[in-house]
């Protein structure tokens, strides 16, 4: 079943974002700051990260990067397209030649995170499917460009990926990126989820590279080809990724395979929020886990991710929820229904979750699932629905791995 916890918070709004086109940042009558872009090649605005430190903000737009202080006052600004690129090349035409023809391509901002340990901006893009530079935080200098090896390459689809860096205390000059990539169609070249090595020299072959990896497994998830051949347009559209406590979370729409039994010929697919979470530390995955999240209105359902964010609860929040004011909670807008993903209702809904009770019904779960008890829901991965399996892990003193 769907997880859906009572709304504390609820808003109708449609779900847009746009910004007001000038040279300068200005103040309304109303008091609202507003940045504004005289360039007629301008588009939209992708990804938006502040800097915790300097309250600075880093916006990722089609074919650029922005910096702003924390008035809305234009710092600096890099180039990052159009380039010369076909999304069809793999690997891309800078490393073999490619058959398809090239042209000028917009490269959209599909990632932007601060790596603060690094001093550095992350950004990825959809150029040469899909490479990631490292920028300068104070003038956005481009500090390297990662498209040497395969690893580097992270998907070249317009949408659906998130990210989210977290320290590795056993190697200080290193952390790890975990990240999730809706494929484009070409799940044997990339990983679904997977967990990546951030080190301090963008040159080096561990740059990027996968934190574990033997014959057999990897800190990796890939969608299996047998899905995609039932399957064909099965994907996962990763929207938010964040962390809290030991645990990382992916929020992400993916095609509901129940409801879409046999293909379900050509009408509109049904889609399905999921919350995936895993270890910080687990580098085999071993502990991945996704669950149904979703939001109910009047009777109404809201299942399509539209954003979310993750923050402390603060004092009143806090107060109100009976939390800790250092209690993490999640705010999620969801679109009306589960159908038209590419072009959701404007009715929208703004969900107030608690990461409390979220653990809770993920553990809850997993212990069932341990006990026998319902599926593991998971067909996409697995080929199809699996039975829960009794294990001896339910003995008293026994630890299930990834509960809390």
């Amino acid at each position: 079943q769907t997880f859906s916890l009572p709304l504390f918070l609820l808003l109708l709004l449609p779900y847009s974002f746009s910004v007001p086109l000038s040279s300068s940042s200005a103040v309304d009558p109303g008091g609202r700051t507003e940045y504004r872009i005289s360039d007629p090649t301008f588009t939209c605005f992708t990804h938006l990260v502040v800097h915790s430190g300097t309250g600075d903000i880093y916006a990722g737009a089609v074919n650029q990067i922005v910096k702003l202080s924390a008035d809305l006052r234009l710092q600096a600004g890099h180039v990052t397209g159009p380039v010369v690129d076909n999304n069809e090349c793999y690997p891309p035409h800078i490393v073999r030649p490619c058959e398809h023809s090239l042209d000028w391509s917009n490269n959209v901002n599909k990632l932007l995170l601060v790596d603060y340990s690094g001093d550095r901006l992350l950004a990825c893009g959809t150029k040469w499917q899909g490479v990631c530079m490292f920028l300068r935080l104070d003038n956005l200098f481009k500090l390297g460009e990662l498209h040497h090896r395969k690893e580097h390459y992270l998907s070249g689809a317009r949408e659906g990926m998130a990210g989210v860096i977290v320290s590795d205390k056993d190697h200080k000059d290193q952390n790890h990126l975990f990240i999730g990539a809706a494929v484009g169609g070409k799940p044997k070249y990339f990983p679904s989820l997977s967990s990546r090595k951030l080190v301090s020299d963008t040159d080096t072959p561990d740059m990027m590279s996968l934190v574990y990896q033997d014959e057999f497994i990897s800190s990796q998830i890939q969608i299996p080809l047998d899905t995609v051949a039932q399957y064909p347009n099965f994907d996962i559209y990763y929207i938010y990724a964040f962390s809290s406590g030991s645990f990382i979370y992916f929020l992400a729409l993916q095609l509901d395979t129940e409801l879409n039994e046999g293909g379900n010929g050509g009408a509109e697919k049904f889609y399905n929020t999921k919350i995936v979470r895993l270890c910080s530390k687990d580098n085999r995955f071993h502990s991945y886990v996704e669950f149904p999240l979703g939001c109910t209105k009047d009777g109404v359902e809201y299942r399509l991710i539209q954003a979310a964010f993750k923050q402390r609860a603060g004092k009143k929040l806090a107060l109100a929820l009976g939390l800790g004011e250092n209690d993490d909670v999640l705010f999620v807008v969801f679109a009306k229904g589960q159908q038209n993903r590419s072009n959701p209702p404007t009715e929208t809904v703004l969900c107030l979750f608690t990461l409390h009770d979220i653990n809770k019904a993920i553990t809850d779960k997993v212990k069932s699932c341990f006990r026998g008890e319902g599926k593991l829901s998971m067909p996409w991965l697995l080929g199809k629905e699996l039975p829960c399996i009794n294990t001896s892990a339910t003995k008293p003193g026994r630890t299930w791995r990834g509960v809390v």
